[in-house]
């Protein structure tokens, strides 16, 4: 019930008035794996692309489960029973009976040794220990079962496993010999032993020496992006016909016209409302592409919204439903289908082009997340220059608004505990974004602005216009800076190499902020940087002379020292001296749950 991937089955609910509870699930229309790998004729057991995708998905899952939950999940009995499949051969996550969660930080709990033999962690076996890395296992095993096509359970009731029977014959130079023919077939010597490798680094004996999940899904899509490059050209000769719908996602993802330079004989008519549906439409399709890969739908509940829809709602853009302002828009409050939203305009009469790309990003980067410290996108409408994006209403101020505008002195301060609340939301949401999805996302713009929070402070990240998505191993040198001065990651300023370490760097300058409650930006327009201010006062031992005064009387010296420690690794000059967002989080978490 606490989660919620797309590479998990669903629970859609559940009758408690039997004696044994009964669970109902979404319904899928393939079997489960073990049924398409082993009950099926070879020539019609599941392809090699089919099974990288179902691996990769498995993953996700598994990497969703360790790093971006409140506490991390062990799943325990990882197999090819427990992966269902839909009728695209996405891989759904089931069987969770044997799953534990793990307090961050504590020392493994020793647990009766649960799951499926052949799969087990003989570590595991041996301490009775349970970390992520029996997943990892487990995972291990299941890939060398999609290579070999042999089953680790019969295998295993017999005295045999296949973990040492594989590695035996990858030492006696015979792996091949041992590849599922269909595999064979299908897949290059390469990507064969690629896979090899890494099942054989989740398999080995010590725990400490396996890769994490994280580490799994970018090999994977490494993998899996190679193998589905496009290895022919496909050249058409004829008349096209195009309507009026396909031209403009066709146009925009360059797929053809333009491209060929094919003259049309008949040129569409259309207004501006629909040209710029078409040419907003067909952007927004593509970055949704780029990001999900097919992979992750998020709630797949977009509207698109008419303008006359927007102007109804706004009362034509009344003034009394201005909300907020952010830079180059403005917000409005108003209701659609009988619940609030937040509906993100242009606050100028002619906007700069560029907005066209801020919206559209910010939009397609949100419909491809579900995270609860993040904020819901409702719809958006196409229809005009710069589209307009339709949220959730936050049920509060930003954080920048409650601690330093005007705004604060109508509402309840933010007490310690809630500030750590909302730090730990904050970091949760970027956690997932860095690990959980098919490419991971950075933000690029982290700050108080950007963080809104409900009545309970749950935090909600939002403000993704600046978001931009980075496929594992990606060169990302020479991107173009964005995001807030006070905020920007200076190394990232000097390099432009985007990394999620950017975020990191933001994310600890906010911790400071929430030490201090001084603004960053702020700051920075009048020259002074708040990391180095900071930096200088502990240089001094005079660090508590920069903290915020309501954080002194509510916070033990013991936190303010850890928080600001864990701010101060977040800033390090160089990003691999920074801690991962996973790290923080746990750090975060152990704190928090101390009160």
């Amino acid at each position: 019930m606490v989660m919620n991937h797309d590479n998990m089955v669903k629970l859609y609910g559940c009758c408690l008035e039997t004696y044994i509870p009964v669970l109902v699930y979404e319904y899928l229309s393939n079997e489960d794996l073990f049924q398409c790998l082993h009950y099926v004729e070879p020539s019609k057991c599941i392809k090699w692309a089919d099974r990288l995708r179902v691996a990769t998905d498995t993953a996700y899952a598994l990497s969703f489960m360790h790093n971006a939950l409140l506490k991390p999940v062990v799943h325990r009995d990882v197999k090819s029973s427990s992966i269902l499949l839909d009728s695209s051969f996405s891989g759904k996550l089931d069987n969770f009976c044997y799953s534990v969660s793990i307090t961050p930080g504590e020392t493994p709990r020793k647990w009766p040794v649960e799951g499926t033999p052949g799969y087990i962690d003989p570590e595991y076996i041996e301490t009775q220990e349970v970390t992520d890395k029996c997943d990892v296992y487990s995972f291990g095993v299941f890939m060398l079962e999609l290579l070999t096509r042999r089953q680790p359970l019969p295998m295993a009731k017999r005295g045999t496993d296949l973990v040492d029977v594989f590695v035996s014959n990858v030492e006696q130079n015979c792996m091949m010999e041992m590849i599922d023919n269909e595999v064979l077939q299908q897949a290059s010597r390469d990507e064969i032993q690629q896979v090899a490798g890494l099942a054989l680094a989740c398999v080995a004996k010590k725990g400490a020496e396996r890769p994490t999940m994280i580490d799994v899904v970018s090999e994977l899509w490494s993998i899996q992006g190679r193998d589905m490059r496009c290895k022919k050209t496909v050249v058409f000769y004829g008349k096209i016909f195009v309507t009026i719908k396909g031209a403009g996602p066709l146009h925009q993802m360059g797929q053809t016209l333009t491209k060929g330079k094919i003259k049309n004989k008949r040129k569409p008519k259309f207004d501006s409302k629909e040209e710029y549906f078409i040419k907003n439409g067909g952007i927004l399709l593509e970055k949704q592409v780029a990001l999900s890969r097919g992979h992750h739908k998020g709630d797949g509940q977009l509207k698109i919204f008419s303008s006359k829809d927007i102007e109804k709602a706004t009362n034509n853009h009344n003034p009394d439903h201005f909300s907020a302002t952010d830079g180059h828009y403005i917000f409005y409050r108003a209701t659609i289908d009988d619940r609030d939203v937040a509906i993100k305009a242009p606050s100028e009469p002619e906007p700069k082009p560029e907005l066209m790309d801020h919206s559209l990003t910010a939009a397609s980067t949100v419909m491809v997340m579900n995270h609860a410290n993040i904020i819901k996108l409702y719809g958006c409408c196409l229809e005009t220059f710069i589209p307009i994006v339709v949220y959730e209403f936050p049920p509060c101020a930003n954080l920048f608004d409650h601690f330093h505008s005007n705004v604060a002195s109508n509402q309840r301060g933010i007490t310690w505990i809630d500030r750590l609340r909302v730090a730990t939301g904050t970091a949760y949401a970027l956690s997932y974004m860095h690990t959980a999805l098919p490419k991971p996302v950075v933000h690029r713009n982290v700050k108080s602005l950007s963080v809104f929070f409900d009545d309970s402070f749950r935090a909600i990240l939002a403000n993704f216009g600046y978001s931009v998505s980075i496929t594992p191993g990606e060169n990302t040198k020479g991107w173009p800076v964005k995001g807030t001065p006070g905020y920007l990651d200076p190394e990232y300023v000097e390099t432009r190499e985007v990394t999620d370490k950017c975020d990191v760097y933001s994310f600890g300058v906010l911790l400071l902020e929430l030490l201090t409650r001084r603004p960053p930006c702020v700051m920075a327009e009048n020259g002074i940087d708040l990391v180095s201010m900071f930096i200088s006062m502990v240089e001094k031992n005079l660090m508590m002379e920069i903290i915020d005064s309501e954080v002194l009387l509510q916070a033990s010296r013991d936190d303010i020292q850890r928080v600001a420690q864990l701010a101060l690794k977040c800033v390090a000059k160089e990003g691999v001296r920074r801690p991962t967002m996973v790290e923080v989080v746990r750090e975060l978490w152990l704190m928090q749950d101390q009160h």
